[in-house]
């Protein structure tokens, strides 16, 4: 299980107004995002590896819990001005290594 919202890794700066939101894919987009903005602000970081987009499911798995946890979180911080989600989309929709 990764960390709760609350708990996520925080680049630059804490409290950032940047996120950074998906499956094992965002890790690196992550780090990049903070390196590419150089301190002008923190980015916060809230990954979940192997876990697909399930934010409208209402399935009871740790992957939905913590994708509802998390974007509840992300709209409960206003200071939060950006949002870039990102995920191994094609084999969320279509299955397969493509």
């Amino acid at each position: 299980m990764p960390y709760p919202p609350e708990q996520a890794c925080q680049y630059n700066q804490l409290n950032g107004s940047v996120a950074v939101f998906g499956d094992s894919h965002a890790v690196e987009l992550a780090y990049a995002v903070a390196q590419t903005l150089d301190g002008a602000t923190g980015v916060q970081h809230f990954t979940f590896s192997g876990c697909a987009p399930t934010y409208l499911s209402n399935a009871d798995t740790p992957c939905a819990t913590w994708t509802r946890q998390t974007i509840d979180y992300l709209a409960r911080h206003d200071t939060i001005r950006q949002v870039v989600i990102t995920y191994r989309i094609h084999a969320a929709l279509w299955g397969g290594s493509q």
